[in-house]
């Protein structure tokens, strides 16, 4: 129970601190994985920690591919691997999830230019905040 108000508490500060585009009121946003994405904070943990580009000195970005292979560019390298999407409902409630890799499942959501992947059935993980470039 405290992770999913963990949850709903990063995704209220992430959809306050997204930029917003004027579209018109008829026409919605669609999202699309594919592209590349910058990392821009990392939170979680069981201190509740905040990682940033600045206050770390490390950079990272992530490019999806539309053939299912995410290149993972880091300050000192550039891996390429394959990620995989798929769908849990539960209860009534659906949830997104990638997996990168052989890495744990992450549920993913997106806020117009906003991409967040966190740790999934961890109480104490991290959410990671990407947006795209």
């Amino acid at each position: 129970m405290k992770s999913m108000y963990y949850s709903l508490f990063l995704v209220l500060f992430v959809m306050a601190d997204c930029k917003k585009d004027n579209l018109p009121a008829n026409q919605s946003q669609v999202f699309s994985l594919p592209g590349t994405w910058k990392w821009v904070m990392s939170r979680g943990g069981i201190a509740g920690i905040t990682e940033t580009p600045a206050s770390t000195g490390r950079h990272m970005q992530y490019t999806f591919r539309a053939d299912s292979i995410v290149a993972i560019t880091t300050d000192t390298s550039v891996t390429n691997t394959k990620y995989s999407l798929s769908t849990l409902v539960s209860v009534g409630s659906k949830i997104d999830l990638i997996t990168i890799g052989s890495w744990m499942p992450q549920t993913f959501n997106h806020y117009g230019d906003t991409l967040v992947l966190a740790d999934y059935s961890i109480s104490d993980g991290f959410a990671n905040i990407f947006v795209k470039e």
